[in-house]
């Protein structure tokens, strides 16, 4: 799981990284709204890891972050922003449920 979650923020950084210098203008409004929907869906995320699950969200999280990077590789308007907007509403599930199936897995190696 950690190999899988270096691989995929490696590969995001570098895209995040490069938004502004590649897309002047356009990537400053990406990297905005990609953090107000973060912001936004941060508060929503515990309930939707309640209701899913850790697991299932881990997964269907991620392909988030595989969209908005492979929206940089030829970044056309018109799915720059749709991607930046998913990554951002996906970032909030993923950490919310990274933190849950990281402290049920502690638990439940505290209780063995």
């Amino acid at each position: 799981m950690a190999i899988g979650f270096v691989t995929l923020f490696l590969a995001y950084s570098s895209a995040q990284l490069l938004q502004t210098p590649l897309n002047a203008t356009l990537g400053y409004a990406c990297l905005l709204s990609l953090y107000a929907v973060f912001g936004v869906c941060g508060l929503l995320a515990p309930s939707f890891v309640a209701r899913y699950g850790a697991r299932y969200l881990l997964a269907l999280s991620a392909i988030g972050y595989v969209v908005m990077v492979a929206t940089n590789l030829n970044p056309l308007p018109g799915i720059l922003m749709p991607g930046c907007l998913i990554v951002g509403a996906c970032a909030a599930t993923l950490w919310s449920s990274q933190g849950t199936y990281i402290g049920a897995a502690a638990l439940a190696l505290s209780k063995r």
